[in-house]
């Protein structure tokens, strides 16, 4: 600043720094909700079968029961591109998230079938509040959030989410432990209940302390669901969506049984449900902070296409998981493909989408990505209990693993047909599997200088991380 400039106005410092008070009330609400997700919604399913409810429900559970939400994306989105404010949409939707735990924890004193469907009912309800806010709080991230710094922010903010998700987990295992026998069970879920009612609150808190930045739709950047998927063919954004979906149809054939899997099959204990959940997220949190390095630098497309691959891998490893180590093992397993995978698929969308049109996209993306998780569920409910108990003549240990050995036929199916479809919107350097699979390990800090030589990065060059990279259309 020259010497005879005047100082900044006191207007004008607090200006500058609304972005970056917002970035620290989104770190504080997202660890307040991943203490939600750990301490509550982690333990619905385990909730239903403790009130009788049949494989089929708990399937109905993960996956038929979110997808209201998917559709309340949309009427959220087009509500946006007619009213700017982008606030009262995300915490209208929190709010109602929010008010659905009482709601669950009024099931307590109801009978089991009464119970089971209320508590559908308002599982139904959660996810339509947080979808509802999805693509109004994406697109304020998206403005808040400096391009070259997405990855790693976002990577510290799941870090954070992850970590009290772990302690919520562990919380909420511990209590279920203590109250475990007879109808003193009940007590131990109304206090998981409440607990996450009171951290949901404080990451509302802390959503409603954050910038809505000036937001200007305009009618050119309108444009409808069918638009959208007349645009398949040539988009590089729908392929990409259309992967992501074919992904969680996959996922979600089979995902929702292992619940049931461990703690029916396998007679796991709370506590031992507890550690094989928190194995999961230690592994995310461990590995966050690598995949956003990593997609930062090679590109999100590379890191889903190496961690999809993982992804695959793991309904194989269920077929032998029949203990709690070898349980934990597949756990921090999927835990860290998961973790590379969910971060690089929302940093892809980022990337690829201008911000006019990134409220919609965001919605079109999650009801697709909603509707694959839907078919998934379906099919799993409508096959769950009449696939064969032989896989390959050999008898199986548990009527889930033929579910299991069907998901991954799925999921590798997709990587294999729909994952060459689209392509990296940004400049990035090439690397190899292998070399990946360096840096992600252990064998990083060994393996770095080699890599850099072979794949040239030692020479100087422009940072591309500086500037927003030319984006695909996004119709």
């Amino acid at each position: 600043m020259p010497v005879n400039s005047p100082p900044p106005s006191a207007a004008a410092i607090r200006t500058a720094r609304k972005p970056r008070a917002s970035l620290v009330h989104s770190v504080r609400d997202g660890a307040a909700y991943g203490g939600m997700l750990g301490v509550g919604e982690s333990y619905l399913a385990a909730y239903a079968i403790h009130l009788g409810a049949p494989a089929s429900t708990i399937g109905i559970l993960g996956t038929v029961a979110p997808y209201p939400g998917m559709l309340a994306q949309v009427l959220s989105a087009n509500r946006l591109a007619r009213h700017p404010r982008r606030r009262p949409l995300y915490l209208g939707g929190s709010i109602l998230q929010l008010a659905m735990w009482p709601v669950l924890l009024a099931t307590a004193w109801m009978a089991p079938p009464t119970a089971i469907g209320v508590l559908l009912a308002a599982v139904a309800l959660y996810f339509i509040g947080v979808h509802f806010a999805s693509p109004a709080w994406n697109s304020v991230m998206g403005d808040l959030v400096p391009f070259r710094l997405r990855g790693r922010f976002f990577a510290r903010r799941n870090r954070n989410t992850l970590f009290f998700q772990v302690l919520g987990t562990v919380v909420g295992g511990v209590v279920l432990q203590l109250f475990a026998g007879g109808d003193r069970v009940i007590g131990g879920f109304m206090i998981l209940f409440v607990a996450a009612f009171l951290a949901r609150f404080v990451s509302v808190a802390h959503l409603a302390r954050m910038a809505d930045p000036p937001y200007a739709p305009r009618r050119e950047d309108d444009f409808t669901l069918l638009d959208f998927l007349r645009a398949l063919p040539r988009s590089n954004f729908a392929k990409f969506v259309l992967y992501v979906s074919f992904v969680s149809l996959g996922v979600n054939l089979g995902g929702p049984y292992v619940t049931p899997y461990m703690l029916r099959d396998l007679g796991f204990s709370y506590a031992a449900f507890m550690a094989a959940n928190a194995a999961v997220l230690v592994a995310q949190v461990a590995s966050l902070y690598t995949w956003g390095g990593l997609a930062d630098r090679f590109g999100n497309k590379r890191i889903l296409s190496f961690c999809g691959i993982g992804i695959s891998i793991v309904p194989l490893l269920w077929l032998v998981a029949r203990d709690l180590p070898s349980v934990v093992a597949v756990q921090l397993f999927g835990g860290a493909v998961w973790s590379g995978f969910n971060l690089s698929a929302a940093n892809f969308l980022l990337d690829a989408v201008s911000p006019a049109k990134r409220a919609r996209c965001v919605a079109y993306f999650n009801l697709l990505n909603g509707t694959g998780i839907l078919l998934g569920g379906i099919a799993g409910v409508l096959l769950v209990d009449h696939l064969p108990r032989t896989l390959l003549g050999v008898s199986l240990f548990s009527p889930l693993h033929g579910i299991f050995a069907l998901s991954f036929a799925l999921r590798a199916l997709t990587q294999v047909v729909f994952l060459p479809r689209f392509r990296e919107v940004r400049d990035v350097p090439p690397i190899s599997s292998l070399g990946l699979f360096f840096r992600a390990t252990a064998l990083k800090s060994i393996s770095d200088l080699a890599m850099d030589l072979l794949t040239g990065q030692l020479r100087g060059g422009r940072d591309e991380s500086r500037e927003e990279p030319p984006r695909q259309s996004s119709t």
